[in-house]
């Protein structure tokens, strides 16, 4: 069966822009939710089955409670038609008390369809054929490839899901990146069996 999904990354929503005048950084701002208002309009358009953001959906954990709120309402609210699964990357990484630790994202839901991915678990998503392999960050910076866990996960034989990784890191194909920058082999979704791999950062 056909799957469509829509994958984004890097929103970075509180970004603080201090190089133009304030009308123009509140402008910048709200432009970044206009953003998630579009994407709520595409996935009705296209009936996709889920949507998957890699990272970065906020620019630091020192984020106000109205954007972080804002944010969760757009995803959860009822003009979102279907679920939406993300991770924390390099900019909010999954820290003791950072913003993926306060209301509203530990808030319990009696129709939650907003799911931060907080383990390097396989994940089915329902009444699709999918598999998600997510790697959320736990660190600004690390030496180590956050989707080096899914080669334990290799595809069985009875394994028939589409596999789709989701992760957050530098693809170690561009010169002069930091070596500390979440790298992540080149050759990463073919290497690890995936069908398709979803990145953010860079």
């Amino acid at each position: 069966m056909p799957i469509r999904f829509l994958h984004v990354a890097d929103l970075h929503l509180g970004l603080r822009v201090t190089r133009f005048d304030e009308a123009a950084c509140d402008r910048i701002g709200e432009a970044r939710f206009v953003a998630i208002e579009n994407l709520r309009r595409k996935a009705t358009e296209h009936r996709v089955d889920f949507v998957l953001i890699a990272g970065d959906l906020f620019d630091d954990h020192s984020v106000s409670r109205g954007i972080s709120e804002r944010a969760f309402t757009l995803f959860e609210g009822r003009s979102m038609p279907c679920p939406v699964y993300l991770i924390p990357g390099n900019h909010d990484p999954l820290t003791p008390g950072g913003v993926w630790d306060r209301e509203p994202w530990t808030r319990e839901q009696p129709t939650k369809q907003t799911f931060v991915l907080r383990e390097r678990t396989p994940i089915r998503v329902p009444n699709v054929p999918v598999t998600l392999y997510p790697c959320p960050l736990r660190h600004r910076n690390s030496f180590d490839d956050p989707t080096a866990w899914i080669s334990q996960h290799p595809r069985q034989s009875d394994d028939h899901t589409h596999r789709i990784g989701l992760a957050h890191g530098s693809l170690a194909m561009l010169p002069n990146l930091p070596e500390d920058d979440h790298p992540i082999r080149p050759d990463a979704a073919q290497a690890l069996g995936l069908d398709f791999l979803a990145l953010g950062h860079w």
